[in-house]
C-alpha cells in the first residue's frame, strides 16, 4: 500500500510537469506568431521597396497612353489592397484624365491624373475595378435582402414602417421610399453598361466655337485672332491643324467597329448612308489627331464643322471645349450687319446659332472667353493652357524655353509639314499684329452708339478680311440646323 505522502508528492510533481509542458507550450506558439509577423513586415517592407523603385523608373518612361475615367475611385476605401500600397495608390473621379506609364501586374497601372501637383502612382486596372463592382454588386444585394426582410416583419405585424435609403439613397426618407430605393454608396458609382475607361489623346485637342457659325466673316475672323495669339504665345509647344472631316461621326465609326450582329441594327436605323462613305475618312483623321497627341505639345483643331459641344461630347477625343462668346445679341446683331449685305442676308441662322450657344450652361465649356476686350480673352486662354501644360509636364514645369525645338504646324494646311527654326521669321507675328488690329476696330465699331458708326471702319474691314471660306460657309448653312439641335 503506498503511503499518503507518496501519493501526494507524485500528484505535485505531475502537476509541476504539466505547468512546464503548458508554459513549453504557450512560449512555442508565441514564438512562432512573433516570427510570421516578422516575416509578414519583411515580406511588406520588401514589396514596397520593389514599388517604390518601380514607381521611379516609371518616372522617365514615355506615356503609354491616356484614359478618361467613368467611375469614382477612392484609396482609403479599398480595403482589399495590399497593405504596403496603401499609401502609393491614386484617388480619382469620373471625367478625370489620367496618363498611364506602365502595367505593375494585373491589377495595378502605373500612372497619374493630369492635374498641377499630381505625383505619380498606383491606378486599378479594369480588372481590379470589375472585381471591386462584383464585390459592390453581392453586398448590395445582401443589403437589399436584409432591408427587405426587415420591411416584411413590419409589415405583418401591421406596422406603418416604410423603409428609408441608407448607405448612398435617402430618398425613402419622405415616406414614399421602395425597395429600388436602396443603395450602395461605397467609392464605386458607374452605370453597368459602361467601361471604366475610355482610352482618349494622350493631351487632350483645343477647339474653339462661337460667336456663332464657322464659315461666316464674323466667327472666322474673331477665331482667327485666337489662332494667331496662340502661334506666338505658345511657339514651339503649340500644333495648330485644319480638321475639314466632320468628326462629329466619330461616335458612329466607333459604333460601326462592333460586331456585325449589333452593328445591325444601327446601319437599318440609320436614314443617311451617304455617312457610312466618310467613316474611312474621319477614321483617317481621328487617327492623325492620336498621334500628334503623342508629340506632348498642345493640339489645336480649326474643325469646319464643329460649331456646338454636344457634337464632339461623346467622341473618344475629349477635346477641350473653348467658347469665344459674345453675350449681348444686339453688340453681335451689328458686327453681322457691318460686314455687309452678302453676311447681313444670313443674319438669322447666325443668330440663331449663337443664341444655342448662349442657352448652354457655362459647364459645357472648358473655357468661356466672356471678355468684353478680346486681348484679355486672349490672355484668360493662355492661362489656362499655361496651367495645362504644366499638368502635362509635371518633371518640366516652367523651364520651356530650355526645351528643344518641336515641328510646327500650319493652322490653315491639312498636312504635317515640319517648319524647321531656322527658317522661321516674324511674319506670324505681323499677321497677328494685323488681326489684333482688325478685331480692335470690329470691338470700337460694336460699342459706339448708331449715329457714331463710320462707313469707313466698315469698308476698311471688308477690305482687310483675307480668310473667308464660301464652301465652309455653305457647309454649316446646310448642317446648321442638325449641329443645333442639341
Amino acid at each position: 500500500m503506498i503511503p499518503h505522502t507518496a501519493t501526494a508528492a507524485a500528484t505535485a510533481n505531475g502537476q509541476e510537469e504539466a505547468h512546464c509542458f503548458r508554459d513549453r507550450s504557450y512560449s512555442s506558439h508565441e514564438l512562432s506568431s512573433l516570427n510570421d509577423d516578422q516575416d509578414y513586415v519583411n515580406a511588406n517592407q520588401s514589396a514596397l521597396q520593389v514599388a517604390l523603385r518601380r514607381l521611379e523608373e516609371a518616372r522617365l518612361n514615355p506615356i503609354a497612353f491616356a484614359i478618361r475615367s467613368n467611375v469614382d475611385y477612392e484609396a482609403r476605401a479599398d480595403c482589399n489592397n495590399q497593405e504596403y500600397l496603401q499609401e502609393l495608390l491614386i484617388s480619382f473621379g469620373i471625367g478625370d484624365f489620367l496618363h498611364i506609364k506602365e502595367k505593375y501586374n494585373d491589377d495595378w497601372w502605373i500612372g497619374r491624373v493630369v492635374k498641377e501637383g499630381c505625383d505619380i502612382g498606383f491606378i486599378p486596372s479594369p480588372l481590379r475595378l470589375e472585381q471591386l463592382r462584383l464585390q459592390q454588386k453581392a453586398a448590395s444585394e445582401l443589403l437589399k435582402s436584409a432591408g427587405r426582410n426587415f420591411y416584411d416583419v413590419y409589415n405583418d405585424q401591421g406596422s406603418d414602417y416604410k423603409p428609408i435609403g441608407f448607405l448612398g439613397s435617402n430618398s425613402g426618407a419622405g415616406g414614399g421610399g421602395t425597395n429600388k430605393e436602396f443603395g450602395f454608396g461605397g467609392f464605386f458609382k458607374k452605370l453597368e453598361h459602361q467601361p471604366p475607361y475610355y482610352v482618349v489623346p494622350t493631351v487632350r485637342p483645343l477647339i474653339l466655337v462661337g460667336p456663332s457659325l464657322k464659315g461666316f466673316e464674323v466667327t472666322d475672323m474673331m477665331q482667327k485672332v485666337i489662332f494667331d495669339f496662340l502661334k506666338q504665345r505658345f511657339e514651339n509647344r503649340i500644333i495648330i491643324t485644319r480638321v475639314t472631316a466632320d468628326i462629329s461621326l466619330a461616335k458612329k465609326v466607333e459604333q460601326s467597329s462592333l460586331p456585325i450582329g449589333k452593328r445591325q441594327g444601327l446601319m437599318e436605323r440609320s436614314t443617311n448612308r451617304c455617312l457610312e462613305s466618310n467613316f474611312s475618312e474621319v477614321t483617317a483623321e481621328i487617327e492623325r489627331i492620336f498621334e500628334l497627341a503623342r508629340t506632348m505639345q498642345l493640339i489645336t483643331l480649326d474643325c469646319d464643322t464643329i460649331n456646338h459641344p454636344a457634337q464632339v461630347a461623346k467622341t473618344s477625343l475629349a477635346p477641350i471645349m473653348v467658347y469665344l462668346k459674345v453675350a449681348s445679341p444686339k453688340v453681335l446683331q451689328r458686327l453681322i450687319k457691318s460686314r455687309g449685305k452678302a453676311q447681313a442676308r444670313h443674319l438669322n441662322v447666325q443668330m440663331n446659332a449663337a443664341e444655342k450657344l448662349i442657352q448652354l450652361p457655362n459647364d459645357s465649356f472648358d473655357v468661356v472667353l466672356d471678355e468684353s476686350e478680346l486681348d484679355q480673352a486672349c490672355d484668360h486662354l493662355a492661362a489656362y493652357l499655361e496651367s495645362y501644360w504644366r499638368a502635362l509636364h509635371p518633371s518640366t514645369g516652367r523651364d520651356f524655353h530650355h526645351m528643344s525645338s518641336q515641328p510646327q504646324i500650319s493652322s490653315y494646311n491639312n498636312s504635317s509639314t515640319t517648319i524647321p527654326s531656322a527658317f522661321r521669321n516674324s511674319s506670324h507675328r505681323n499677321r497677328s499684329q494685323n488681326a489684333l488690329d482688325k478685331i480692335s476696330i470690329i470691338n470700337d465699331y460694336a460699342r459706339a452708339a448708331p449715329n457714331q458708326q463710320s462707313n469707313d471702319d466698315i469698308q476698311t474691314l471688308q477690305q482687310q478680311h483675307d480668310h473667308y471660306q464660301p464652301c465652309r460657309q455653305t457647309t454649316n448653312m446646310m448642317y446648321g440646323d442638325r449641329y443645333m439641335q442639341n
